[in-house]
């Protein structure tokens, strides 16, 4: 996607309408399936990272996702926003998966997962995809933004980390870089759980007719570079 005057962000990860019981469960590489409640099931260490690992976007590999899902309460799967979560994991299926298909996702990439009815075995038509997010770096500018909460520093580079409520336009900054070719969804490690998308992307949603209020998405505030 091209022609690309905006950035926006998208808070749909930390909205728990799309997380809630929503009536499936996952089996991963190597595990057996997990019941069939809406009660969470503990995770094994090594999903649990994957699952921190996507959202700090490192495209992960097919292994490091769920093998499959089934579907136990079709009532509540079937009232599953396009965006929604498999295993544990951001997911995306119908108008909105269609969408990103079309979309550049850099090194990022969108993974298709079986899901399944209840038997296991009559595999549903989704299709649904968990997303592999790609990490951009230097382009949020905490410095810059307001309504921004500091969580803790990283030991490993001491950059701080960050995390946001503001639900207003314009208060997340990003620089003009951003607008730059890149991709048109991606994700900085430093604000959790904060997805950014291209002005074209966001277009593109709009012009699918997808209600996106779910997504909770806001403008950023473009900052240009200061001429030395």
């Amino acid at each position: 996607m091209t022609n690309n005057s905006e950035i926006w962000v998208s808070s749909a990860q930390t909205n728990g309408v799309l997380s809630n019981k929503l009536g499936i469960r996952a089996k991963y590489f190597g595990q057996d399936w997990e019941p069939p409640t809406h009660i969470v099931p503990r995770k094994p260490g090594s999903i649990s990272e994957n699952m921190r690992r996507q959202v700090r976007g490192e495209v992960l590999q097919r292994e490091d996702l769920p093998e499959a899902c089934y579907v136990f309460d079709e009532k509540r799967f079937k009232q599953c926003k396009d965006f929604f979560f498999l295993g544990g994991f951001a997911a995306v299926k119908g108008r909105l998966a269609e969408v990103l298909l079309d979309a550049d996702l850099g090194a990022g990439k969108m993974v298709q997962i079986p899901v399944f009815e209840e038997d296991k075995v009559t595999e549903l038509p989704g299709p649904y995809y968990v997303l592999n997010f790609v990490a951009r770096d230097g382009m949020f500018l905490p410095a810059e933004t307001r309504a921004l909460h500091s969580i803790l520093t990283m030991k490993e580079d001491g950059c701080d980390l960050w995390k946001t409520y503001s639900e207003t336009d314009g208060d997340i900054a990003v620089a003009a870089a951003a607008l730059d070719s890149g991709p048109d969804i991606w994700v900085d490690p430093r604000l959790k759980y904060e997805i950014f998308l291209s002005g074209s992307l966001v277009k593109a949603i709009q012009q699918a007719k997808i209600k996106e209020g779910y997504l909770r998405l806001r403008r950023c505030r473009i900052v240009e570079e200061d001429p030395q």
